[in-house]
């Protein structure tokens, strides 16, 4: 079951009119930073080494009505005063419509057998990340809301219900040692993005040139022309994890390497290696093999074989198919 969750967005936007009139009010700002969406907000802009507090956040907002611009997301919410009709009429627009059902619907054709969504869809206000998926749920950014297009709101939906439907494939990577889990997680960050990005927003065809999105085209242009670098640097830093060579704040580093950008070279790095398997194998081959991750790079090696890319080595490979193995 997916449950929806405007809360967060109209509490918000409930506490931007206080301040396009002049009088921003704390109390109605803090109505809205206790919902479930901005804790769940606060959540994903704390991983990674990133760093945001409730207060810093309540500094920032309440701050808004001053001259200063201090970043994306000040600029972002800024820009949201002038849209506030607008963004009401957006929500109401989502909230009438039936994009989530389509989204899941969606979802579940690029999903293998079995997989199970039980989730909760929060819309808020972001101001940096469009969409995310997280221990489960998942958010959207109104303030980047699109419905027409390569990252329409109904793309963005189901890409991120797609991740929550593999989280019931996914090995338990807890049960392993630092080295082999930095390995696993890398490698399921670069699958689960890139199978999104395949089966979803149709890699390889591309974002068009719009300024809505800009940032997206500049990260097709730049991985798609560097993916042969990428492979081979996921190659070596899977080898790397498995040598005991990293540490928690490295490690971070090198994921953070891989996220670089709107959608950064562990999507086009993913989609490759799916789309692969779906042109020497067939599509439901690409969505079944999600199941068994075990299978996922000795297939991926097969089928890059037949089409001269890339391929991993033999004995990294076999080695990251038993730790793939569902216990």
């Amino acid at each position: 079951m997916v449950r929806i969750d405007f809360t967060g967005a109209e509490r918000m936007l409930a506490f931007l009119s206080t301040v396009a009139d002049g009088r921003p009010d704390r109390s109605a700002l803090d109505e809205a930073l206790n919902t479930e969406a901005y804790a769940f907000f606060l959540h994903h802009h704390n991983r990674l080494g990133r760093a945001l507090s409730r207060e810093d956040l309540a500094s920032l907002l309440m701050g808004l009505g001053e001259g200063r611009a201090d970043g994306l997301r000040h600029r972002a919410f800024r820009e949201a005063l002038a849209r506030i009709d607008h963004l009401t009429r957006t929500l109401d627009r989502i909230r009438g419509g039936r994009y989530v059902e389509r989204a899941m619907r969606k979802a579940l054709e690029h999903l293998p057998a079995g997989a199970d969504l039980d989730c909760t869809v929060y819309f808020l206000l972001d101001g940096e990340s469009g969409a995310y998926a997280l221990a489960g749920d998942l958010a959207v950014d109104l303030l980047q809301v699109d419905f027409e297009g390569w990252l329409s709101l109904e793309n963005s939906l189901a890409h991120e219900l797609h991740h929550v439907g593999l989280e019931g494939f996914m090995p338990d990577i807890d049960r392993l040692p630092d080295p082999e889990r930095q390995a696993v997680s890398l490698l399921g960050l670069c699958v689960v993005e890139g199978s999104a990005l395949y089966l979803i927003h149709g890699y390889p065809t591309g974002p068009g040139p719009s300024a809505k999105t800009r940032g997206c085209r500049a990260d097709y242009l730049r991985y798609s022309s560097e993916l042969d670098m990428w492979m081979s640097r996921l190659e070596r830093a899977m080898e790397r994890a498995l040598a005991g060579g990293f540490n928690a704040k490295s490690f971070e580093r090198e994921v953070r390497a891989f996220l670089e950008g709107y959608m950064g070279a562990a999507y086009w790095v993913g989609a490759r290696m799916v789309e692969a398997i779906a042109v020497e194998l067939g599509r439901r081959a690409a969505v079944d093999i999600l199941s068994s991750l075990q299978d996922f790079l000795p297939t991926y090696n097969r089928c890059a074989e037949g089409l001269g890319l890339y391929r991993l080595g033999p004995d990294l490979t076999a080695r990251m198919a038993g730790l793939l193995a569902r216990p």
